[in-house]
């Protein structure tokens, strides 16, 4: 029974040495590809001068040899490292890495190279062509180079009002120009602009952009003192500033100009007006020979008559200036008739309203004599 248990642990112990050894052979070969023999890989050139660095790309050139069937597992790998020999090497930070396999002749292979990075990450670069997947030894070719190492300082984000400007377009309109600014990721969304007099806002106009400059126009009718105030809408808040801020006077209207008469003349009637300056354009001067009186002879019927020189030149058919066209003609006397009385012998014969007119006058005779009879017996 004794020899028997001394048997199996002995040959557990076979066991556990075998794959010890198997494990320690695996390790010592980085880079084989399943039972293919590993073949044997060197860099064409220096290790240390083997990689050819273009700005962002990296070549390196490489022999494989060994049995025709013999395969190897390369990478390339470029790390940012702390320091120009890349130690130490617990600090570096992986930034790409190819992996091939290959067979016997002659190979490159490329990776890309780190151009930017920052103090955290490392002011370097480390290349290395190794065996297998991992950055294990032998390192069969390397390169170290420095990397545009950018300061980055954090800054905090800003937004501003930087200004109010206030053009005057008239007595009662306005252009309102805002500015503002915003940095490091701080956002503009609007301007407000408002019109306030004696601490109350009485007119507020607002626009919505995020520009770094934005224009209106304002109305007011109302004559006093006034502020113009800006505010501008942004990511950190409300703005506004001393810079923001305008005083605004909107005067009174002006006051009538008095109205100026004069006098002219009505070319069309030779009648003398009073009319408001600015309207005798319409009109002629007092004293304008248009308007003075000429005598001239009715070619109609030959009168004389006076009339304004306008009406004469508008109508200069109808009159004359010779007075000869008006000359008066003696008219020949006009021949009277006369009646002899004493050769009428009788009365001419009338009809019944003069016979009736005689009756009419004899019964009045008549009448009055009876009165006058009866008038003188009374007495």
């Amino acid at each position: 029974m004794r020899s028997k248990l001394f048997g199996f642990v002995l040959a557990l112990v076979a066991v556990a040495t075998i794959g010890v050894v198997q494990q320690q052979t695996n390790a010592a070969l980085p880079g084989q590809v399943g039972d293919a023999p590993r073949c044997t890989v060197k860099a064409v050139g220096a290790r240390a001068s083997a990689f050819t660095v273009n700005g962002g790309n990296a070549k390196v050139t490489f022999k494989v040899t060994g049995d025709k069937k013999c395969r190897v597992q390369l990478s390339t790998n470029s790390f940012y490292a702390p320091s120009m020999n890349g130690r130490p090497y617990e600090k570096q930070t992986l930034f790409d890495r190819q992996t091939k396999v290959f067979g016997p002749g002659q190979h490159t292979m490329s990776v890309a190279v780190p151009t930017k990075s920052t103090k955290a990450k490392g002011c370097y670069y480390q290349l290395d062509l190794t065996y297998g997947t991992r950055n294990v030894l032998p390192v069969l070719a390397y390169a170290h180079g420095r990397v545009n190492c950018e300061v980055v300082v954090q800054q905090n984000p800003v937004a501003r009002c930087t200004g109010l400007k206030v053009d005057t377009i008239s007595r009662t309109k306005f252009s309102l120009t805002g500015t503002a600014m915003a940095r490091d990721g701080a956002k503009i969304k609007g301007y407000t602009f408002k019109l306030v007099q004696g601490g109350s806002v009485v007119k507020s106009k607002t626009i919505t952009t995020s520009a770094k400059t934005a224009t209106t126009t304002m109305v007011r009718t109302v004559p006093g003192d006034y502020k113009v105030r800006l505010t501008v809408s942004t990511s950190l808040g409300d703005r506004t500033s001393a810079n923001c801020v305008v005083n605004l006077t909107i005067p009174p209207l002006p006051p009538e100009p008095p109205v100026v008469y004069v006098k002219v003349c009505d070319p069309e009637t030779g009648e003398t007006l009073t009319v408001k300056e600015g309207e005798e354009d319409a009109y002629v001067p007092l004293g304008d020979p248009a308007c003075e009186n000429v005598r001239v002879c009715v070619l109609e019927d030959g009168t004389f008559t006076t009339i304004k020189q306008s009406e004469l030149d508008s109508n200069s058919e109808l009159y004359s200036l010779d007075p000869a066209d008006c000359e008066e003609t003696e008219e020949p006397p006009v021949e009277e008739e006369y009646y002899d009385y004493e050769e009428v012998e009788e009365l001419p014969q009338t009809g019944p309203a003069d016979t009736l007119l005689q009756v009419t006058g004899a019964i009045s005779l008549a009448a009055a004599g009876t009165y006058y009879w009866l008038s003188r017996r009374n007495a």
